[in-house]
């Protein structure tokens, strides 16, 4: 039961109201600049017996006195350490940054024999050998920040060298930064169901490639596009809820 994970785990927690008896376990990576708290409403899924977690790391939320984290390697390493504590099985979702770490995850696991997570559930990414879009590491701080405010839910400060502004994006740059390590030295298709759900107006995606995902599984594989641009959840969380609870139970467990 998720109940008798280790106590005291930094790198891995439930997101608040997840259930404490499931046998189930979705464990979810933040997106680069932001923490896991973005998806405290997948704490619904207690509903079908699953235990919502996410990755936890340095430099945000109750880690926010801690240094951003600036060797993927190291980070890597320590989600697997802490994922020897779980016993329940256990998927993965990964939104952009956090669709890229999920798949390296996964794939350090494969390496070391360890068990696979059930199902790979990934947003807001081109599939590895397409790149990572150049974009946002294009900008400036000026135009970097205008793209975050464009893209929040939630009024931000405009002025990107403001204090609230300039501490957002040392987190988002730290993890561009982690976001160019990954190297996906382990790539080969792994025996996982893989679905990929993204916004159609994504402006860092290719719509007509993303079906290139399926040479990364040799299981189950589905992707969709659903109204919205990178952060498609942020104006309305049931366009990432619907299908990724369609995920969990349509594609085995």
């Amino acid at each position: 039961m998720v109940a008798a994970l280790l106590a005291q785990q930094r790198w891995l927690a439930p997101l608040p109201g997840a259930l404490a008896n499931a046998d189930r376990l979705l464990l979810c990576f933040p997106y680069g600049g932001g923490g896991a708290s973005a998806f405290n409403d997948l704490s619904r899924l207690a509903d079908i017996g699953i235990a919502a977690w996410a990755v936890k790391l340095p430099g945000r939320e109750e880690r926010g006195h801690e240094a951003s984290a600036t060797q993927i390697a190291i980070l890597i390493e320590a989600i697997i350490d802490e994922l020897r504590g779980v016993s329940v099985p256990y998927a993965f979702y990964g939104h952009s940054f956090g669709a890229g770490l999920a798949l390296d995850v996964a794939h350090a696991l494969a390496e070391r024999d360890r068990p696979l997570p059930t199902h790979l559930i990934l947003s807001g990414r081109m599939p590895p050998h397409a790149g990572y879009s150049p974009l946002l590491g294009a900008m400036d701080d000026h135009q970097l920040w205008r793209h975050v405010c464009a893209e929040s839910p939630l009024p931000l400060p405009t002025d990107a060298s403001c204090s609230f502004a300039r501490h957002a994006l040392g987190k988002l740059k730290a993890d561009l930064a982690l976001n160019a390590q990954l190297t996906y030295h382990f790539i080969r298709p792994l025996p996982v169901p893989l679905h990929i759900l993204n916004g159609r107006d994504d402006p860092l995606l290719d719509p007509l490639r993303l079906d290139e995902w399926q040479r990364y599984t040799s299981a189950g594989f589905h992707s969709e596009c659903v109204p919205g641009g990178h952060f498609f959840f942020n104006s309305d969380f049931q366009r990432l809820y619907s299908p990724l609870l369609t995920a969990l139970n349509e594609q085995g467990s």
